[in-house]
């Protein structure tokens, strides 16, 4: 409840003041407490949605900058939802849905015009990158305003000339200043020795002058360029000092003699402060001086929430107590210590002394009325508070099994450790509570001091968070700057790191205690001093398990206490997840609902499963704590092929991480010619029968023969296998596999289909299957036209609608896609929203379309599921290690990589053309040839060619398309590899052979503008010079630049739209808050 700035300056009384404060930051005030201090009147605050100066602030800056490049095309402020500025080119928020600006990072992005003075309306903003720009002028002379609470500023490599501004001197939060390589001029201001916070100095390369300042704090100075510069070890001494002169002797006496002095103040005070502390524990030796001092009051007023305000004999509660002795203290930490209070009718309480609070009665009165409604299952209950003259106490119900820490920690010789279970349960239990207090309390309450101190077990060993909300209580009331100025951000080791830097508490530092919690349940170690870690160590708790990482030792962190054959992999699971939350990097942390479905998902296989319904849409009442509901269950049906196989397994992935069991098919004989690995997901592998489970793995069956049996066979085979399961509560079928709906609707379940092709082919196919684009097509038809598509010809449509005859039983599979399709509960599409946007929306009125991809492991994109680097599904072995060495050896943007899928590959006649092509071009390549296509290419080339490229059966695509080494893709477009292309930017040559891919190459180049396409001959071959070209057309020149620059948009557009808040993860949250509120 921070005052955010807001002044008033009619005259009230300071409890008054403190109510409008609260009334400006968040709405009004429903209603004002009468005078009695203990009134348990409840306020309704209403949050404002927007922080307009934050968007006016950004507007500003992009209409007075020059944008060459056009970079800033992501900044489009015709929107109307929380945090869409955060999804800007080059910024960063405090919070995905709030648009209140944290960082602006645009460097090296050909930006030109003078430093905008807008930038002082983002208030909020703690760091600025300009660097490597075109900007210039000189800086305006009042820097403050602009950089009011910027730790970091870097406006190296630009233009900027005059004087360095010494307004620069009142930026008291820098921490790093780089204005190297301009044209400053003039003397360094000496005022910027008062940056007491300044590590990073740099003016290198500018035509500065004169005397440095001397700063006492190691700051590290970059001087280098600057020959008018002196006064530094580094620099040239300045006129007048070269000499020992009498003054320099009396003023190094007087230096001297005042650091002596100093000294000796500084030891005496050390030694009063120890004499004081020393007599304190003297006078005060059971620490409980406190509670004498308030005898006087005979009776204590208690107000508690549920009833009356009653009053308490001052001895019964001393009694209760034993006078607030230290042997019934239950757990200490920075609010203040927590007592056992046991009453003579046997009842249990517990009461809070809270640390030094300057609030007023009335202000105390008002935050307790408000956290007294704060009710939660793993939340301590918050009974009531009292107020004996200055002190100010809490009332808890009584925790029976102590704190988190003590259990750990400090275990009695005859007390059994923590067994797993209890460890998985506590750990979900406090992401349960922690979730609820960020997501669902509005406004959102930020605990601000998580620890294993503060988390308290019951009776039943279920967590219960205390201290929720008394952070803003230990502060000053005068600024609401002073919990950052002051550093009071919890106890040491559980601290976010960015902290330090920023000063202001969010929602990922929280997150980053509770992984430190996490961290303590899976290790046993404590936060600050690990007894497994070398002696030499001197790190914390995360460091040290980061370490073990790097080094490949994970699993060494982990408690062997506990950990039985059984359980393994949920251990190292819940160890991952817990690595996950204290990154470094606050924005690659998951929010704490993301944890808590994490950790949920994991118990779902207990007996202590979460049968709560805590859905994504945070439509969670407490009430419904004990429901017996399940979670819901869906069954996910994947066509056998692994352009099929590997997008639906990605779906499935985010399902389990939203809380949903998930349990994913394909065939049985499928499943015995590929490596399929869904270990360590928690997502449930098995198989249905498409009448051929006897084949052998090498045994070819005909279309004509595969299509018809597995339509007569699959019905009966996935009705047995719902069955098997039990309570399936909806099926998401792959497009290619229609009849599933049907079964769906036998069951009465939800019927979902998963198209594994773009929108713009579903429409074509759509139109044929509905008679309403007649086929075959032919040179002799005019352009094709169709709703939400640009004008195409006829041979780039696909291969199938211009070819009908060539497979006439795939032309039926693909058009039967669409035979039930009206009677699909849900249509979700691999594509994303921005990508094929106009039709989406015509799609959107035919049936409810959705968009969930693009498919890639997480860890390729929004980086938000532990460790996704891989599909999951093998059908050949890579070569990696051969792949990775090579590519590492080759410069940057220097080797063009050339595979065409797992189905078809290219004939002897293209394979001789792109053999020739790849010999006479200039470039390195990787090529990946099957196995079974290598007769097809001259030896002479494989052994000539070994410096310049490398021929592989199989590689490991996404890290290949990732290496630094690769400058263009030349690929058959199959969607896969073109949403790999497109999710990691990088530029395309399209030569597609069949199928969806002709349409498919039509978007990479026309329409999404990151390739170009190789066009076949009049023979269907795309020959050696044609190849050429169009390598060079994407891999240097003018062409280049443009390709380039718009793989980078689509790739920011495609992390955009899966990460937290875009389109596709909005599309899945809607998914599974339906499923979640059906079942």
């Amino acid at each position: 409840m921070a005052s955010h700035g807001f002044r008033f300056t009619r005259s009230r009384t300071a409890s008054q003041s403190f109510h409008l404060l609260v009334a400006a930051a968040f709405g009004p005030v429903r209603h004002l407490p009468p005078e009695d201090p203990h009134s348990l009147t409840v306020w309704f605050l209403k949050k404002k949605r927007f922080s307009w100066s934050d968007i006016d602030c950004l507007k500003a800056f992009k209409a007075s900058i020059e944008d060459p490049e056009n970079v800033l095309i992501s900044w489009d402020f015709n929107n109307n939802t929380e945090g869409y500025i955060c999804k800007f080119a080059g910024i960063e928020c405090w919070h995905p849905d709030e648009n209140k600006v944290l960082n602006i990072k645009l460097p090296d992005m050909g930006l030109k015009g003078t430093l905008p003075l807008a930038l002082q309306n983002c208030t909020s903003m703690t760091g600025l990158d300009l660097s490597s720009n075109k900007l210039f002028g000189k800086l305006p002379t009042n820097m403050t305003k602009i950089l009011g609470f910027v730790t970091t500023l870097d406006l190296s490599s630009n233009n900027f000339s005059g004087k360095i501004p010494s307004s620069f001197a009142n930026c008291s939060y820098l921490n790093v200043l780089r204005l190297g390589n301009n044209r400053f001029s003039g003397q360094i201001p000496l005022e910027l020795r008062n940056l007491n916070r300044l590590k990073e100095f740099s003016v290198v390369n500018n035509q500065l002058s004169g005397q440095v300042p001397y700063f006492q704090n190691g700051t590290e100075v970059s001087y280098t360029g600057n020959p008018g510069l002196c006064g530094h070890p580094s620099l040239s001494p300045c006129p007048g000092t070269v000499k020992k002169s009498n003054t320099g002797v009396i003023v190094g006496a007087a230096v001297g003699g005042a650091t002596i002095a100093a000294l000796i103040v500084v030891f005496g005070m050390l030694f009063f402060m120890r004499k004081v502390v020393r007599k304190r524990k003297d006078d005060d030796p059971d620490g409980n001086k406190w509670a004498k001092s308030i005898k006087g009051a005979k009776t204590i007023k208690l107000s508690m929430f549920e009833n009356p305000v009653s009053k308490m004999r001052l001895s019964d509660l001393m009694k209760a107590t034993n006078s607030f002795s230290k042997d019934n203290i239950i757990g200490s930490g920075r609010t203040g210590c927590l007592y056992k209070a046991e009453f003579e009718d046997g009842s249990l309480l517990m009461i809070k002394r809270l640390q030094d609070t300057q609030h007023s009665e009335k202000e105390f009165a008002s935050e307790m009325s408000t956290l007294g409604k704060v009710k939660h299952r793993n939340l301590v209950p918050l009974l009531g508070f009292c107020v004996a003259k200055k002190e100010r106490l809490l009332v808890y119900k009584y925790m029976a099994n102590g704190n988190l820490h003590d259990k750990l920690h400090l275990l009695e010789n005859d007390t059994k450790p923590l067994d797993w279970p209890s460890r998985l349960k506590i750990g979900i239990g406090i992401a349960k509570g922690l979730a609820w207090l960020h997501h669902n309390c509005n406004p959102r309450i930020l605990h601000r001091n998580i620890s294993s101190k503060c988390i308290l077990l019951d009776s039943d060993l279920e967590p219960r968070i205390s201290d929720f909300g008394l952070a803003r209580l230990m502060n000053p009331v005068d600024t609401h700057l002073s919990t950052f100025v002051n550093g009071e951000f919890g106890d040491l080791g559980y601290v976010a790191p960015e902290y330090a830097r920023t000063l202001v508490a969010t929602p990922k530092g929280d997150v980053y205690s509770f992984g430190v919690v996490l961290l303590e349940l899976v290790t046993g170690e404590r936060p600050t001093h690990i007894s497994k870690a070398p002696e030499t160590f001197k790190g914390s708790l995360p460091e040290w398990v980061i370490e073990l990482s790097s080094e490949g030792r994970l699993q060494d962190s982990i408690d062997k206490s506990f950990v039985e054959k059984r359980n393994e992999s949920e251990v190292f699971q819940f160890l991952k997840i817990a690595c996950n939350c204290v990154v470094q990097a606050h924005k690659e942390r998951p929010s704490m609902f993301e944890v808590y479905q994490l950790l949920r998902a994991i118990g779902a296989r207990r007996s202590f499963e979460d049968k709560t319904r805590f859905n994504q849409a945070f439509s969670f009442d407490a009430n419904t704590m004990s429901s017996t509901r399940k979670q819901p269950h869906v069954l996910v049906l994947s066509y056998p092929a692994q352009g099929h196989v590997n997008p639906m397994i990605q779906f499935c992935k985010r399902l389990v991480a939203k809380g949903i069991k998930t349990t994913f098919a394909t065939t049985f004989s499928f499943s015995k010619n590929v490596h399929i690995d869904l270990n360590n997901t928690l997502i449930t592998f098995e198989t249905f029968s498409d009448g051929f489970d006897d084949n052998c793995p090498d045994q070819i069956v005909s279309p004509d023969v595969y299509f018809p049996k597995l339509r007569e066979v699959g019905p009966k085979s996935l009705s047995d296998l719902i069955q098997k399961l039990g309570g399936v509560n909806a099926i998401v079928y792959d497009g290619f596999l229609p009849w599933a709906l049907d079964v769906s609707k036998q069951f009465k379940i939800m019927g979902v289909v998963f198209f594994t092709q773009t929108c713009a082919v579903n429409n074509i196919y759509y139109h044929v299957n509905r008679n309403l684009l007649q086929i075959p097509l032919s040179d002799s038809d005019s352009l094709v036209s169709l709703p939400g598509l640009p004008p195409l010809e006829y041979w780039e449509t696909p291969s199938f609608v211009h070819k009908f005859d060539l497979f006439p039983a795939v032309s039926d599979l693909v058009f039967g896609q669409f035979t039930n399709i009206d009677q699909a509960d849900w249509v979700l599409i691999n594509s994303f929203y921005k990508l094929e946007e106009e039709v989406v929306n015509w799609m959107g009125k035919l049936w409810r379309v959705r968009t969930i991809g693009p498919t890639l492991p997480s860890m390729y994109l929004d980086k938000r599921l532990l460790d996704d680097r891989e599909y999951g599904v093998n059908v050949f072995k890579p070569k990696r290690v051969e792949c990775m060495n090579w590519l590492n050896n080759k410069p940057k943007r220097s080797v063009v990589y050339l595979a065409f899928g797992s189905l078809m590959q290219p004939g002897s006649e293209q394979m001789k053309e792109i053999t020739c092509s790849l010999s006479d071009g200039g470039f390195s390549f990787l090529w990946v040839v099957k196995s079974s296509l290598e007769d097809n290419i001259p030896q002479e080339f494989v052994d000539g060619m070994s410096k310049k490229g490398l021929v592989v059966a199989w590689c490991p695509q996404l890290e290949v398309l990732t290496h630094e080494s690769i400058g263009c893709f030349v690929t058959h477009c199959g969607l896969n590899s073109v949403l790999e292309a497109i999710g990691l930017g990088v530029p395309m040559v399209a030569m597609p052979q069949w199928s969806d891919q002709t349409t498919n190459a039509k978007y990479v180049e026309d329409v999404w503008g990151v390739g170009v396409r190789a066009k076949q001959d009049v023979n269907g071959i795309v020959t050696r010079r044609v190849l050429d070209a169009c390598i060079r057309q994407v891999m240097e020149g003018e062409k280049s630049i443009e390709i380039r620059k718009n793989a980078t948009k689509w790739r920011d557009l495609a992390i955009e739209a899966i990460e937290e808040g875009g389109t596709s993860d909005k599309n899945i949250n809607e998914f599974v808050a339906e499923l979640s509120l059906q079942y």
